[in-house]
């Protein structure tokens, strides 16, 4: 297993996660605003393609993940799609819609 996966790994499965379902002030992007997900800017092979140029809705900020997130301004953010699926992406791999 390489360090990224393992990495994704703990942050997943053994790090205690505390999404936050409301705006902060100095983050990205607001609850309840809809965004695209980009084909995988970052070149991160950790990167779920299914969502890539999906429309969704931001649903909320996580910054303890362990995934080398900052608070308010580079937070991972969950989105969710119109068929209900979720996922968690960097600003970088966003892009709001208007």
């Amino acid at each position: 297993m390489n360090t990224k996966l393992l990495d994704l790994y703990i942050a997943h499965f053994i790090l205690s996660r505390k999404p936050r379902s409301y705006n902060i002030k100095g983050a990205p992007y607001k609850i309840g605003q809809k965004v695209k997900i980009l084909d995988n800017p970052n070149n991160d092979e950790t990167f779920d393609r299914k969502f890539a140029n999906k429309i969704g809705e931001m649903m909320h900020f996580e910054y303890d993940g362990g995934c080398g997130q900052s608070f308010p301004r580079d937070p991972m953010i969950g989105v969710r799609l119109a068929n209900g699926k979720r996922d968690e992406f960097w600003k970088e791999e966003l892009e709001l819609v208007s």
